[in-house]
């Protein structure tokens, strides 16, 4: 019995702190959602790890980010998402239901929040979004690595700079292939 009690006053806390902050996200995104402006409606294309990270990036940006654009909810290709919730927001089905999704939300346009998309997809993607007169937007987050030299981390110089060029090696993150710039 007390085993049971423990159990209780460990996990509850654990599983009550994430319901509470998404139900605080998502009361603020729907009192930002009432308010007045000319917000971009958008809807995001993409439930997988993408979305969730743009989710995430406007979690941690300022406010003014947000009030730019009123997230409704995502579409994605997998059917067994249909219905469910990512993050406060729904999906509400694939690209095939985007022409009832514009017209019910009065949609500005989708913003796509996965890496791949089939291409008989992007095909329909554009033709519903010509039809309907939506914009179609990409976000992808900045991720790029500099090289430095073991000196640079005890100095305050940064970079090296030669002939007036910062000279620097980025690695690009989605093959890791080093390129220097």
């Amino acid at each position: 019995m007390t085993g049971s009690v423990s159990l209780a006053f460990f996990i509850a806390p654990r599983s009550l702190t994430p319901l509470i902050r998404e139900a605080v996200i998502d009361s603020n995104h729907r009192r930002l959602g009432h308010s007045s402006g000319g917000r971009r409606r958008l809807m995001l294309y993409g439930a997988g790890d993408l979305g969730e990270l743009f989710l995430s990036h406007l979690k941690s940006t300022h406010s003014t980010h947000l009030n730019e654009m009123r997230i409704i909810g995502f579409i994605d290709d997998h059917p067994n998402l249909k219905g469910r919730f990512l993050d406060g927001f729904r999906i509400f089905g694939s690209v095939e239901d985007l022409p009832q999704l514009s017209e019910r939300f009065n949609l500005h346009g989708v913003l796509l929040t996965a890496t791949r998309f089939d291409p008989p997809r992007v095909a329909q993607l554009c033709r519903i979004a010509e039809e309907h007169n939506l914009s179609i937007y990409r976000w992808r987050p900045h991720l790029q690595m500099d090289e430095i030299s073991p000196m640079e981390i005890l100095s305050d110089e940064g970079p090296r700079v030669r002939g007036g060029v910062r000279e620097t090696e980025s690695v690009d993150s989605a093959t890791g292939v080093a390129s220097a710039s």
